[in-house]
């Protein structure tokens, strides 16, 4: 029999492309249906282990791979419906229309609220507005995981060079409270600040909320940026740096600031996306003090920048003319892919 299985493993080998240590794959071809590409990531607790559900178009955590083919990731973050699947294969799609399926590996985490666990005890979950803003989990486990610490733990696997020796570039994005997260998370971690040899870029796309590093905001009736009255929650996180959550521990908001404005932002606005009613705040004042519609509140965001850091900051803003609150119309669209491919070439 031994013929035949030193036969099976080198017709494995052409397929996968294995080294010249058999028990180590090269190369794979990518999962590219969210049907047949998902996965869990334990998280170690006190007692027991708590599961991260998601999607991957390569098998990032396998101990027997070497991916030496992977040069960049793109980590997908949902919006508030949480279809992680669905914002996986849109994504596909314009990965595969600009060539970088091959290199590029696709993470989608689904981060669940607790109608989603249907009483799975390992599943990890937040309520519905705190995985958003990097809020604890809500599992009944005395360790609980920000939100944030769960893009950073997927960062931590592709920083790994015996795993991805090759890999550059890392982009998070997301749409909506998907951007929301993304913009918010580009100022609260330090990932950015720990990795070496991987610049990161991160791609809010039509989110309503955003971070300030300033305690200014735009005011349509002066047609200029002054400090809020009679909004005394106008600063607190994640539109500022005032009330910050457990992930923060001992950063100062000056820290908070700086990466800010040196981090690699993209603002992703859709021209068309100024319809108010749905899930739009009209009614919190801190909400209402970054302007009018979504595609407003964007523009007003980069303006600050431009105002106050011409000269320092790294963000740029694309505009998807014609489109609306779709991210599947905004992640499909000739700019959006244009922008990924700047970023993944």
């Amino acid at each position: 029999m031994k013929p035949i299985i030193i036969t099976l493993l080198l017709i494995t080998c052409m397929i996968l492309s294995c080294n010249d240590d058999t028990s180590i794959i090269t190369e794979k071809p990518p999962c590219l249906s969210s049907g047949s590409c998902k996965y869990a990531l334990g998280l170690p607790t006190d007692t027991d282990d708590l599961i991260v559900e998601y999607y991957s178009s390569f098998d990032v955590q396998s101990t027997e791979v070497t991916w030496e083919n992977l040069t960049s990731a793109v980590i997908i973050i949902h919006g508030n419906n949480r279809n992680a699947n669905e914002y996986f294969d849109w994504l596909t799609t314009t990965l595969a229309s600009i060539d970088k399926s091959e290199n590029t590996v696709l993470i989608a985490p689904h981060l669940k609220t607790a109608t989603d666990i249907n009483g799975d005890s390992e599943l990890i979950y937040w309520s519905s507005a705190g995985w958003k803003v990097g809020d604890n989990s809500q599992n009944t486990t005395t360790t609980k995981y920000s939100s944030y610490a769960i893009i950073d733990e997927f960062i931590s696997l592709l920083s790994d060079k015996t795993k991805f020796p090759i890999l550059e570039k890392i982009i998070v994005t997301g749409h909506s409270s998907g951007g929301q997260f993304t913009q918010a998370y580009a100022a609260a971690n330090s990932n950015n600040d720990d990795i070496s040899g991987i610049n990161v870029h991160y791609i809010p796309a039509n989110t309503q909320y955003y971070f300030y590093p300033r305690e200014e905001r735009y005011n349509n009736s002066t047609n200029q940026f002054e400090i809020p009255q009679n909004c005394g929650t106008y600063h607190n996180w994640p539109y500022g740096t005032n009330n910050l959550n457990g992930y923060f521990g001992s950063t100062t908001p000056e820290m908070i600031n700086t990466r800010y404005i040196t981090r690699n932002i993209n603002y992703l606005l859709g021209s068309s996306d100024i319809n108010t009613g749905g899930t739009f705040n009209e009614t919190d004042c801190q909400a209402t003090l970054l302007g009018a519609t979504r595609f407003n509140r964007g523009e007003n965001m980069f303006s600050l920048m431009e105002t106050y850091f011409e000269n320092t900051h790294t963000h740029q803003k694309v505009i998807v003319n014609g489109v609306g609150h779709s991210p599947a119309n905004m992640y499909q669209s000739t700019q959006a892919k244009q922008l990924f491919s700047d970023i993944l070439d």
